[in-house]
């Protein structure tokens, strides 16, 4: 059965008042929602905070907005909820970084100028995890010259880097996310892949390597 026919069944029959089907079409995009939102939160929040509640919060906001989505359906609803969780990870970052700053300056009454070196990490999903144990160091190099790479991108371009090939978004997905046509998505998609393949460590990308840009 084809994923988007049997969406807007489920959609259907949620409109009809069916709490299986609601279920259902809420559980199906569970993991989808865990990946987007890995790949956006900060690795300082990452590390105290499990996507999978993030993708909780996500749903149980979904389940208040529901009937409103229905009415209008201003977007297909796998972007729709990522949208919501987009919100969710953008409080989560406010909350963070109030809570971190409290706890600097918690820290600056205790030792004066010392730190402990520990800025936001680089995102490592576009290096190969094949590397055992004593290459974390060499490993952790590559994160950091793929965070420079991706910084080196425009910020447009960036984003769609970021929608296709880490959250794996379609390029038609994208460009209803993004109010934009697909061929403009592929423009950006194209430019963004070799300008990151001049920047970034060679064979480096999403999953291992990006496709080269012909």
């Amino acid at each position: 059965m084809n994923l988007e026919w049997d969406t807007e069944y489920l959609l259907g029959q949620t409109a009809r008042g069916d709490q299986y089907a609601l279920g259902l079409l809420l559980e199906r995009f569970r993991k989808r929602l865990e990946h987007m939102v890995a790949s956006r939160l900060d690795p300082l929040v990452a590390a105290r905070l499990d996507p999978a509640d993030v993708v909780q919060e996500t749903l149980i906001e979904a389940l208040r907005k529901l009937n409103g989505y229905l009415q209008s359906r201003p977007l297909p609803f796998y972007l729709w909820l990522r949208s919501i969780a987009s919100e969710r990870i953008s409080k989560t970052h406010r909350d963070h970084l109030q809570v971190q700053a409290r706890a600097v300056g918690r820290e600056q009454k205790k030792a004066q100028g010392q730190s402990n070196g520990s800025g936001p990490a680089p995102d490592d999903r576009l290096v190969s995890r094949d590397s055992g144990p004593n290459e974390k160091v060499l490993r952790d190099e590559l994160c950091r010259e793929v965070h420079r790479a991706l910084e080196g991108l425009r910020d447009a371009d960036r984003e769609v880097l970021v929608l296709c090939y880490l959250e794996g978004l379609t390029q038609a997905e994208v460009a209803s996310g993004l109010g934009i046509s697909v061929t403009a998505v592929k423009v950006r998609l194209f430019r963004a892949v070799r300008r990151f393949q001049t920047i970034a460590p060679r064979g480096v990308g999403p999953e291992g390597a990006l496709p080269r840009a012909e």
